[in-house]
């Protein structure tokens, strides 16, 4: 990933989320309770929301890139 992504406190707020959230699954469904499907859906909800905020930052990123490689010209 690059830096830009790693820098931005709610992506990595997202995907350190999503990973807890995981676990917590996880541990739920090991002991039989049915709350692991809860988790599991809400841990791909906020994986895809961080991914698109991760997405839309490279491509703002690209796009810069884009500007000053076409004024350098």
């Amino acid at each position: 990933m690059n830096y830009k992504v790693l820098k931005d406190g709610k992506a990595v707020l997202g995907f350190i989320s999503s990973i807890i959230l995981v676990i917590i699954a996880f541990v739920l469904v090991t002991n039989h309770i049915r709350y692991w499907v809860l988790f599991s859906v809400t841990s791909m909800i906020v994986l895809t929301l961080s991914l698109r905020r991760a997405d839309k930052i490279i491509e703002h990123l690209s796009a810069s890139d884009k500007e000053i490689t076409v004024i350098m010209k």
